[in-house]
């Protein structure tokens, strides 16, 4: 009986004057139509997925280009030409010092061996100037042709293109010993040729009043003859000067270059301008002596006849006195006629 009591009791019942009046269903809404479903969650889906799929793309590029590509370090232009600078100055002192020197202070002929070597340095030149070019366009992607780097290779530009030129005229085939083409062996051949020249003429000089006092003839025919072959040595080797100076500004494709520009071309004109000098100086010292009437080749000298020895007159023979000259003969006087005396 006691669990009977303890369970609980069940809701108490609402009075009826509390209990609200039940509304028929007839008066209510229906609810709208469900709405199609949004293609906005569609559209982000989407493009969620495209972008995911671009995303994985990129860094796969990304990763294929770092695993096979090679890193290029940024390339250092002070370096990179002063190497090829040193590698032509090397090529240009090789064929300078040991195959074109040798022409114009032994007087060798270069040799089929020569011309290989020369062939080989030519294309360590050709090589500095393709470096010159591929640095000057970095430079010029870098706006740094104001820098140092530039100017360096800019004044040697020209030197380099000179040193070619003069290796190319040593292959050419029409230049043939004892006059090679290029530069340097015409240029210190005809320094050599000058300086003797002018050293004969010195000598020549300092004599001339010794020669002049001696007055001999021959002797000073002689010499008039050698100071104008010299006189005529000094007018070819200025003319060469000068062939020479419109060679080397031709081949540069340089017309209006000038001495100050380029340390071979002054040289050239400093030569040019001695033998003008000695020229002059020849035709003066020529002056100085008296003039010689030039001797007939075809013209026979009268031969002398042999001279007799003087005769000795005899020791005891008296010499003969020559005979005295008597007076001319007075002529007599001439009779006058007689005068006629007048008529008486």
């Amino acid at each position: 009986m006691s669990d009977e009591s303890d369970a609980p009791s069940g809701p108490e019942p609402i009075p009826l004057s509390q209990a609200q009046p039940v509304r028929s269903p007839v008066g209510k809404k229906l609810p709208p139509p469900p709405r199609p479903p949004s293609k906005v969650k569609a559209y982000l889906v989407i493009g969620i997925i495209v972008t995911s799929v671009l995303l994985i793309a990129a860094i796969g590029w990304r990763l294929y280009v770092k695993f096979t590509t090679k890193v290029v370090p940024p390339r250092n232009v002070a370096v990179e030409w002063q190497n090829a600078y040193q590698a032509a100055k090397g090529a240009n002192r090789e064929i300078f010092e040991n195959i074109e020197a040798k022409v114009w202070t032994k007087g060798e002929n270069l040799t089929p061996a020569d011309q290989e070597n020369v062939k080989k340095q030519l294309a360590v030149l050709q090589k500095t100037a393709e470096t010159y070019h591929e640095l000057m366009e970095l430079l010029r992607t870098q706006k740094k042709l104001e820098s140092a780097e530039a100017q360096d290779m800019s004044d040697f530009q020209l030197t380099l293109k000179t040193w070619i030129w003069d290796a190319n005229g040593l292959l050419d085939p029409a230049a043939k010993p004892p006059k090679y083409g290029g530069l340097y062996i015409p240029l210190y051949s005809l320094e050599d040729k000058r300086s003797k020249a002018s050293a004969r003429l010195k000598e020549i000089k300092d004599k001339v009043q010794e020669v002049v006092a001696r007055a001999d003839a021959a002797e000073i025919e002689k010499i008039v003859k050698e100071v104008k072959s010299l006189e005529d040595s000094f007018a070819a080797i200025r003319d060469d000067f000068d062939q020479l100076d419109t060679d080397l500004r031709n081949g540069l494709t340089l017309p209006d270059l000038r001495k100050e520009q380029l340390k071979e071309l002054a040289y050239i004109r400093e030569n040019h301008t001695l033998a003008q000098m000695s020229f002059n100086e020849a035709r003066q010292v020529r002056s100085q002596f008296p003039k010689v009437e030039p001797k007939d080749p075809n013209k026979e000298e009268p031969k002398e006849p042999p001279k007799e020895p003087p005769k000795e007159p005899p020791k005891d023979e008296k010499k003969e006195e020559p005979p005295k000259e008597e007076p001319p003969k007075k002529d007599p006087p001439k009779e006058e006629p007689p005068k006629e005396e007048p008529p008486k």
